[in-house]
């Protein structure tokens, strides 16, 4: 079966690296795939972007009903919306007192398009490692949903799903990049020898539990005479062995991490070495074309559930762009605009707070 699958791509048996690719397709063809969106550093990145941001969120209004909604709770769902696409809470009323539990895994049966009709089957984790089995009605759970699919309106996508091939060379590259880095590491010194000493099987050994240390082998060119001032010029000179990984690898490495941050909707220039300004401007972009939206699914699934209208406030991540919307604020009032409306406009003030 695998000679036939080289055959097919053209791939050689050249390491462990052409059996990883092969390895992918075959797991691709089962419905699986080995690329895990949790192993990529800039996925990881992104997730922990979404999360403090929506932990950071003000619930409005807070009151009884909301008061369920902690920054720990918000926190988990902005991580699974882009690690997952997904999340499942119960609402559990125990004594009188409302809280949301977090579902391990969950899975959704009905037989009409309407979510009203569909039922939940999820598994709640519990500290003695077992799991916890319920049924329940769509009301009795919040169940926030990113990048939905028309054809599966039951379910979110993660964005790496949607970006598969980016998320599959991303882990591909890394696990190449560990194979890379656990070579042998050693510096090895050849010394000038009169005779054909055989010591290859000897320097094998050693090799295999150098850890950094020195080692000495035979030279492989002869001098003339002898002591060090007739050796080869490459004699007495150490040789490292180790980590050196193809610049290719690297390169592509940093190009692919950039194309995961872009599929989780997170502008590279964030994370990129540059000024402030531009910085400040790939923040700007996260958070309206990002996160406050996201904010706002994630807002109408708990009004709607929880019975109470609610908002997802972001205010205290504008502070960075602060500067831009005073000057937006002072532009749209010198062109005539009331004041309260430029406020709103320049998002310095909310339509429900400016009545």
């Amino acid at each position: 079966m695998f000679e036939r699958v080289r055959k097919w791509f053209g791939l050689q048996q050249r390491g462990s690296y052409s059996d990883d690719v092969i390895n992918a397709i075959l797991q691709q063809a089962g419905g699986t795939s080995i690329a895990e969106p949790d192993g990529v550093a800039a996925a990881q990145f992104a997730a922990g972007l979404y999360g403090s941001a929506f932990a950071s969120a003000d619930v409005v209004p807070a009151n009884g009903r909301t008061d369920v909604l902690t920054p720990e709770l918000l926190g988990m769902v902005g991580r699974q919306l882009v690690l997952r696409g997904e999340a499942v809470f119960v609402i559990d009323v125990d004594g009188g007192a409302l809280s949301l539990l977090p579902a391990a895994t969950w899975e959704i049966t009905g037989a009409s398009p309407v979510e009203s009709n569909w039922r939940y089957a999820v598994e709640l984790a519990m500290p003695n490692g077992k799991m916890r089995k319920r049924t329940l009605p769509s009301e009795s759970v919040l169940h926030f949903r990113h990048l939905v699919d028309p054809t599966e309106p039951w379910q979110g996508k993660a964005p790496l799903t949607r970006a598969g091939l980016s998320a599959e060379l991303a882990a591909r590259i890394e696990h190449r990049l560990s194979q890379e880095a656990g070579t042998t590491t050693a510096y090895v010194l050849p010394l000038p020898a009169g005779g054909n000493d055989a010591s290859v099987s000897a320097l094998k050994t050693d090799l295999k539990t150098a850890n950094g240390r020195l080692l000495t082998v035979e030279t492989t060119q002869q001098g003339q005479g002898r002591g060090r001032e007739y050796a080869p010029m490459k004699d007495w000179q150490t040789e490292r062995l180790g980590f050196d990984p193809p610049q290719w690898l690297t390169v592509m490495r940093k190009d692919v991490h950039e194309s995961v941050l872009v599929a989780c909707g997170v502008p590279p220039a964030l994370v990129a070495p540059g000024d402030g300004a531009a910085q400040r401007e790939s923040w700007r972009r996260l958070l309206h074309g990002g996160i406050a939206p996201l904010g706002r699914l994630v807002a109408a699934e708990a009004s709607r559930k929880l019975e109470t209208s609610l908002t997802l406030d972001f205010a205290r991540l504008h502070a960075s762009d602060i500067t831009g919307r005073a000057r937006a604020f002072a532009s749209l009032v010198a062109a005539g605009m009331q004041m309260t409306d430029a406020e709103v406009f320049a998002g310095l003030l909310t339509a429900e707070e400016a009545g």
